[in-house]
């Protein structure tokens, strides 16, 4: 068992790695490459919040991506009429292109890894995710 442990790390460390090569290739860091891939894809209202709650890094390190997004004019930030404490990252014009290229490549290359697997290892391969994503949750920090 200690040997298939070891080996599935391995197979996430590489994952790891090969965001953070990627996300360098294109002047990111591995944060900011996660924070642009979250609000590309967030289709309701995006808040930083919202990212802090579903991401494994700190407010501190989600607001410093946020502050250079906002500096390069790749996003700004929107009030909401229902929540005026939290503001809403919206991409501007240009950081929808911007994000489109860089996040695209991500979704075409996920889309070539899927495409090689038939239909049926596809849903086995979510449906392996979302049990050893659940199964360790519960294991690691349901009490």
């Amino acid at each position: 068992m200690e040997k298939k442990i070891k080996e599935m790390h391995l197979h996430f460390q590489s994952i790891d790695k090969t965001y953070e090569k990627y996300a360098k290739s294109v002047n990111l860091n591995y944060i900011e490459l996660a924070v642009l891939e979250f609000i590309y894809h967030e289709e309701d209202i995006c808040t930083q919040k919202k990212i802090s709650n579903i991401s494994p890094f700190s407010k501190q390190s989600i607001n410093v991506a946020i502050k250079f997004f906002l500096k390069e004019e790749i996003i700004e930030l929107k009030e909401i009429e229902e929540d005026r404490r939290n503001k809403k990252i919206v991409l501007t014009n240009y950081g929808q292109k911007y994000a489109s290229k860089i996040i695209g490549k991500i979704i075409t290359a996920e889309e070539n890894i899927l495409r090689s697997f038939s239909n049926e290892e596809q849903e086995l391969i979510i449906k392996f995710m979302n049990q050893y994503d659940e199964t360790f949750f519960k294991s690691l920090l349901d009490d």
